[in-house]
């Protein structure tokens, strides 16, 4: 007598029942019926001569059965692999019709979880956690960037499609804004990546893959003889708001965007202090500097403009919000100061230099005064003065080495 077993070992291993040229010469009849192959796997023929795969296994409810698809476009070998994959997942006690429907789902998910979707994600969690309004408006544009794989799902991103989005950007020569698009999305990737969404990050080996062209540092006057002339057609600009917000920067030497966005309630004349909050600041650490009595004078002087307003340089148009990004940038081209001369930003340099090289004072103090953090992470921990008293100094100091530049006193080198 041959046991259960052995009858289902010897069933195992028994020839194949069907071959394509059984299967091709099946004929539809008035009712459906079926043909087995071997190991669960049978072929259905329809009352329409169609003729459809499913594979039959035992579970605790009963026998299951699930489709694999229909014959031809699924030939008799695929049929037979899949078969085996479910068999496979029998054996690792799972159920394959629950293994699918769970498979559909992470597909549907992932189809969902797209690079656009993610990247608004990871954007709405830096908003949340307090970044800077430029901050928030940088990261939108390098999203833009990308728009060519905002719908693709995220995991499914490989290096040469993210390329291909990046290749625009060099094209343009724009390599400044692929390099910081590329490091946007590297993070956004991470963010998947700690969020279980994506297992790998495609943007984090690529930087060779483009050229990287020539580095453009914002223009400086940093010639003696060129800041002279640059001071000069500021001083001649007839619309005092302007005007005085490029003296004060110049004065200031601070990031134009804490310029612009300046409050009355941030500045306190009778002290000579300007206390920038940080949320405003490149940073987010708070941030005090000492106002020379140059610069002070200068305050009044818009004071007499704008001090009834919130902000110290409102907008032409509406008086509720800030100076826009590029009024004064495009203000110096229509004095005929061109970009590659000056740019407002540039002044910081300017400071940087000319203090440097010229003045008494030390780097820290310099250092401070442009808000940069000074030495390790050890050393600030222990050095905790802000050189405030020198700085004061320093802040008057400069006012009258911009003065003097402007009137002729100091000259360019030979």
């Amino acid at each position: 007598m041959v046991s259960d077993s052995k009858h289902q070992n010897d069933c195992e291993i028994e020839m194949p029942r069907l071959t394509d040229r059984t299967i091709r010469a099946l004929r539809a009849k008035e009712k459906p019926y079926k043909r087995n192959d071997e190991l669960g796997l049978l072929l259905v023929v329809s009352p329409t001569g169609r003729k459809y795969w499913h594979f039959r296994y035992p579970r605790a409810t009963g026998q299951n059965q699930l489709s694999l698809g229909r014959y031809p476009e699924v030939s008799l070998s695929e049929a037979r692999a899949e078969r085996d994959h479910m068999r496979r997942q029998l054996r690792d006690g799972k159920d394959p019709s629950l293994a699918r429907k769970e498979a559909k789902l992470t597909s549907g998910r992932q189809r969902a979880d797209t690079f656009g979707s993610i990247a608004a994600a990871y954007i709405e969690k830096e908003e949340k956690s307090g970044k800077a309004a430029a901050t928030i408006k940088k990261a939108r544009y390098f999203a833009a960037n990308l728009s060519t794989i905002e719908k693709l799902p995220i995991c499914e991103i490989n290096p040469p499609t993210l390329i291909a989005a990046l290749r625009p950007l060099e094209s343009a020569a724009k390599f400044e804004a692929l390099a910081k698009t590329r490091s946007f999305a590297a993070r956004v990737w991470d963010f998947a990546i700690a969020s279980g969404l994506a297992d790998r990050n495609p943007a984090q080996n690529i930087r060779g893959a483009f050229a990287t062209g020539t580095v453009v540092h914002r223009a400086a006057p940093l010639d003696i003889d060129l800041l002279r002339e640059v001071l000069t057609k500021i001083s001649k600009y007839e619309n005092p708001t302007i005007r005085v917000a490029l003296q004060l920067i110049a004065q200031t030497y601070v990031r134009p965007g804490v310029l612009r966005q300046a409050e009355w309630s941030e500045i306190d004349l009778g002290s000579r202090r300007w206390r920038v909050p940080a949320e405003k600041m490149k940073g987010r650490q708070p941030f005090e500097l000492p106002l020379s009595v140059r610069s002070v004078e200068l305050f009044r002087e818009i004071g007499s403009i704008t001090g009834n307003g919130k902000y110290v340089f409102p907008s032409a148009t509406n008086n509720k919000r800030p100076m826009s990004e590029n009024a004064l940038n495009s203000a110096m081209r229509r004095m005929d100061i061109t970009k590659e001369q000056a740019t407002a930003h540039g002044f910081r340099a300017v400071a940087s230099t000319h203090l440097n090289e010229h003045s008494h004072f030390s780097p820290d103090a310099i250092e401070i005064s442009l808000a940069h953090k000074v030495g390790s992470s050890v050393r600030r921990a222990y050095h905790r003065g802000d050189h405030w008293e020198e700085r004061v100094e320093l802040a008057d100091w400069w006012s009258r080495y911009l003065a003097d530049v402007e009137a002729g006193a100091h000259q360019s080198r030979p």
